[in-house]
């Protein structure tokens, strides 16, 4: 998705309610924005969670510089806290960029 103050690169998004949807939080910027093209960033989210308030969330990632679409590295960031506070990034595949 696009980053809604302008930025001109995909990244990730989270968001959370505390009372089951009436509200929503500010969008949380999960992925690192870098100065990669337009088309590239980070894309393809998938996220897990559990009964315990821990959400694992995963992506593809361009800003290493690979130049296919869908030949990024994968990312991931986690919460222990339902998604009120997150790690750092963190690399999971290691594809030669």
């Amino acid at each position: 998705m696009k980053d809604f103050n302008n930025h001109p690169y995909h990244e990730i998004y989270y968001r959370y309610s505390d009372n089951y949807g009436d509200t929503w939080s500010d969008r949380i910027l999960l992925s690192t924005i870098e100065s990669v093209p337009e088309e590239w960033g980070s894309f393809e989210p998938s996220a897990y969670a559990d009964s315990s308030g821990n959400i694992f969330t995963i992506w593809y990632d361009n800003k290493n510089g690979s130049e296919c679409y869908h030949a990024g590295e994968i990312y991931g960031i986690k919460s222990n806290d339902n998604g009120h506070n997150w790690s750092d990034e963190f690399r999971l595949s290691y594809t030669g960029g």
